[in-house]
C-alpha cells in the first residue's frame, strides 16, 4: 500500500465511529432519513459542529450515503472534504461512481485528495479503472491530469505519457505529483525525464526524485541515485542515501564509502552509514 495511502488510514483509524442512532420506521423512513441526513451536513460548514455531526452522520451507518451524495457537490470546500470523507468511511459501494467522477472533476487539490482517498477505500475493480480512463480523453487538461494521476495510485499507467509531461509543467504542485507518480509507473523513458530533474529541479523536486529513484531501484536507478550522492545540497544527499538504503544495492558500497569519508553534514553521514550498514548486512 502507497505510504501517502498508510498515513491517512492510520489516522482515520484513530476516529471513533458513532452508534447508530434509531431512525423512524414506517412509509416516511426514507423521508426522515433524508432529512436528518440534510441537517446534520447543513452543521459541517461550522467547526463547532462539525464533529458532533460526522459522528452522526457515520452513525445512521451506509443508508446515508446516498442521501449524502447531494452535498458533494457543496459550493463550500470544506464541506465538500467533510462529506467525501464520510462517503468512503460509510461503505456503500453505490456511491463509486460518484466518487470517480469527483476525483476528475474536482479542482480544488485537497479536495481532489480526499475524493481519492474515499475511492481507495473501495475495490479497486475494472470498473473503477474504466471510468478514470475516459477522463484521459477529455477535453479538459485538469481532468486528464487528474485521470493519470489516480490511476497511478493504482499502479496503472494508462496515463504515463501525460505524466512525463507533467514533470516540466509550469505548476510546482503539478511537477511535485508528476514525480511522485513515476515512482508508482514508469518505463526506460522515465528515468531519462528523472535524470533531467536531477540537473535543472530545485532542491524539493530534487529531493523528491531521489526517493522515487528509490522506488523504480534496479540498475538505472542505482546509477542516478549513485550521482545524486554529489548533489551540492545536503538535503537532497541524505535522501539519496535512503533511497539506496532501501534499494539494497551493493553497487553503491564504495560510492556510500567515499561520501562518507568526505561528507561535512553530520546528517548526511549518519544516513551513508546507515544505508552501508543496511546494504552490507542484507542477504
Amino acid at each position: 500500500m502507497r505510504v501517502w495511502l498508510c498515513l491517512w488510514l492510520l489516522a482515520a483509524a484513530g476516529c471513533q465511529t458513532a452508534k447508530p442512532r434509531p431512525v423512524p420506521k414506517g412509509p416516511d423512513e426514507g423521508a426522515a432519513l433524508r432529512a436528518r441526513v440534510d441537517a446534520l451536513a447543513a452543521q459541517l460548514a461550522n467547526p463547532g459542529t462539525r464533529e458532533k455531526a460526522s459522528a452522526e452522520l457515520l452513525g445512521l451507518g451506509p443508508p446515508a450515503a446516498t442521501a449524502l451524495l447531494t452535498h458533494a457537490a457543496n459550493a463550500d470546500p470544506t464541506v465538500r472534504h467533510e462529506v467525501v470523507g464520510l462517503l468512503g468511511s460509510l461503505g456503500d459501494p453505490a456511491v463509486v461512481p460518484t466518487l470517480i467522477e469527483g476525483v476528475l472533476r474536482e479542482r480544488v487539490p485537497y479536495v481532489r485528495w480526499q475524493w481519492l482517498r474515499a475511492l481507495h477505500r473501495f475495490p479497486a475493480t475494472p470498473a473503477v479503472f474504466d471510468g478514470l480512463r475516459a477522463g484521459l480523453l477529455s477535453e479538459s487538461d485538469e481532468t486528464r491530469w487528474s485521470a493519470a494521476f489516480s490511476l497511478s495510485t493504482f499502479d496503472r499507467a494508462d496515463g504515463l505519457s501525460i505524466l512525463h509531461t507533467g514533470v516540466a509543467d509550469a505548476r510546482p504542485e503539478r511537477r511535485l505529483e508528476a514525480l511522485d507518480a513515476l515512482g508508482r509507473v514508469h518505463d526506460e523513458y522515465s528515468l531519462q525525464v528523472l535524470e533531467n530533474v536531477l540537473s535543472w529541479g530545485n532542491v524539493r523536486e530534487r529531493g523528491v526524485v531521489v526517493l522515487t529513484l528509490g522506488q523504480i531501484g534496479g540498475e538505472g536507478g542505482s546509477e542516478l541515485l549513485i550521482r545524486a550522492l554529489a548533489d551540492p545540497e545536503p538535503a537532497v544527499r541524505w535522501r539519496a542515501c535512503l533511497a539506496l538504503e532501501l534499494t539494497r544495492d551493493r553497487r553503491a558500497v564504495q560510492a556510500l564509502e567515499d561520501l562518507k569519508a568526505r561528507e561535512s553534514d553530520d546528517r548526511v553521514r549518519r544516513f551513508a552509514e546507515r544505508a552501508l550498514d543496511r546494504i552490507q548486512t542484507a542477504p
